[in-house]
């Protein structure tokens, strides 16, 4: 009977770990979103031959250039491999606070 009720505990101390790390899992992909409104935006008119790296170069976006590719995908609604000449996009730049 002890040996069960020890069982019984050790089973529920694994699920009250898992439920933790769901929920730590889940506020820091809350808090990814939400950082994407966050950030002051700058608009920029592609030109040909323009890329979303050439593009980070001119601009202080402060974000590595992974981040910026995510940042400007999902905002901008596009994939990257799509840019055309006299399209707008929202690039995010660096606070200058």
């Amino acid at each position: 009977m002890n040996n069960r009720i020890s069982t019984n505990l050790q089973d529920l101390s694994y699920i009250v770990i898992f439920i933790v790390i769901i929920i730590m899992m889940m506020t820091s992909i809350v808090v990814s979103a939400n950082s994407y409104n966050s950030l002051p935006t700058q608009e920029v008119i592609v030109k040909e031959g323009d890329t979303l790296w050439s593009i980070g170069e001119m601009y202080d976006t402060g974000l590595t250039f992974s981040e910026l590719i995510r940042w400007v995908e999902k905002v901008n609604k596009i994939d990257r491999d799509k840019l055309y000449p006299g399209q707008t996009l929202m690039i995010p730049v660096a606070s200058k606070e």
